[in-house]
């Protein structure tokens, strides 16, 4: 069966990596066979009928003050519990999928290496492609068919397309299911799958900057958890479950089913778990025992 890998990227907007979120530049999205991105298109589809939005873009969402006061935003005085609902029905659709996705501190590579002429996003598009092969040994071991690649499109940026490509053929040497690659614009069925894509990039950009640059703990939030559920053991994520965000997992569990459906199909193996009794606490609750 073939296999189809939607990405994005984010924070790609200063190849210096000094302007404020562009530090840490990511592409990330999903891959799943096809027939489930059909499946998926028919149910993100039905989400964003019911809430009367055209598609869904992360950084327009996330943008509280912009969708209160711009008349021609489909969030346009949208009160806070109805977009915490929207954002996790959608959420838990796109989480079904496998998470894949590359990262790199590219402020720091600036500071480093100074005379270094490579195009900057060579480096997360390595990262990427390596993630890639990773993910497919672990989910899909015995997969010989070729793997097609659909990118959101990136107008007018000839360096961004040529390096990606020239990254794709290099990959290609090394695993022959490495398919030919596309771009396409979210908005277009079929390619909705771009549109939670969109939603994981966003949200990984977020999480890489303290990670990488800072050396913090990684603070993950319920909806990081709900959208990298089916992340592969022993992977870069593994946010710590803490006292309080496992109450507010299982707040929002009570609050949205959508919440409730993505939580109870977490293993918790690549979890760093804050305690056992913790950890039980929140899967009996979940259980409804």
């Amino acid at each position: 069966m073939k296999i189809v890998v939607y990405a994005d990227e984010s924070g790609t907007h200063d190849p210096t990596g000094q302007q404020k979120g562009s530090e840490v530049p990511v592409i990330s999205g999903y891959m799943d066979y096809l027939e489930n991105w059909t499946t998926f298109c028919n149910e993100w589809e039905a989400v964003l009928d019911r809430y009367k939005v055209p598609y869904f873009h992360f950084r327009d969402f996330d943008d509280r003050d912009d969708r209160k006061t711009n008349t021609k935003s489909p969030y346009y005085l949208w009160n806070d519990d109805k977009a915490e609902a929207f954002k996790y029905e959608l959420a838990e659709i796109a989480g079904r999928h496998i998470p894949i996705g590359g990262m790199y501190n590219l402020r720091e590579h600036k500071k480093l290496y100074k005379e270094d002429k490579t195009y900057s996003y060579t480096y997360v598009f390595f990262t990427f492609f390596r993630d890639l092969i990773e993910a497919v040994s672990t989910h899909y071991p015995h997969l010989t068919e070729k793997i097609s690649f659909f990118f959101d499109q990136k107008k007018d940026d000839e360096k961004w397309v040529s390096a990606l490509h020239k990254m794709a053929a290099e990959y290609r040497k090394k695993d022959g299911r490495i398919g030919e690659l596309a771009f396409a614009d979210k908005r277009d069925y079929p390619h909705w799958p771009l549109q939670a894509a969109d939603m994981i990039a966003f949200r990984s950009r977020r999480l890489a900057v303290p990670r990488l640059e800072k050396k913090e703990l990684q603070i993950a939030t319920t909806f990081d958890i709900i959208l990298q559920r089916n992340i592969r053991p022993n992977r870069r994520f593994r946010p710590t479950i803490t006292p309080a965000l496992s109450k507010e997992m299982l707040e929002l569990s009570e609050k949205h089913p959508s919440v409730k459906r993505a939580l109870n199909e977490l293993t918790g193996t690549y979890f760093h778990l804050h305690s056992l009794e913790t950890t039980n606490h929140v899967r009996t609750k979940l259980s409804g025992n």
